[in-house]
């Protein structure tokens, strides 16, 4: 349990970033000529099997097929409106 937490408190320690908001990105797409066309969360930083890889505890060849996993779960259950970062997949189309 300490490895655990001496390895979460080792990750936390990134600078704090100022990222844009889902409405900014939106709209500068907008005013650049595209159009909304999907977006869905593709990764949560903080997606609770990431900790078993960092402490060794799983081994490397299921990191493909839990990547998978989280991906299918994530574009339908994740909301992409959150006060949380993720990393979302934004799809615009250039309008006509």
């Amino acid at each position: 349990m300490r490895r655990l937490l001496k390895s979460i408190a080792k990750n936390d320690k990134t600078p704090l970033i100022k990222k844009r908001s889902i409405e900014n990105v939106i709209e500068i797409a907008y005013k650049a000529g595209f159009v909304l066309q999907q977006n869905y969360v593709v990764r949560k930083p903080r997606f609770p099997w990431i900790y078993l890889f960092q402490l060794k505890l799983l081994p490397t060849q299921f990191l493909k097929p839990l990547a998978r996993a989280e991906l299918k779960y994530n574009k339908y259950f994740s909301s992409v409106r959150t006060n949380r970062w993720h990393d979302v997949l934004f799809i615009f189309i250039k309008k006509a």
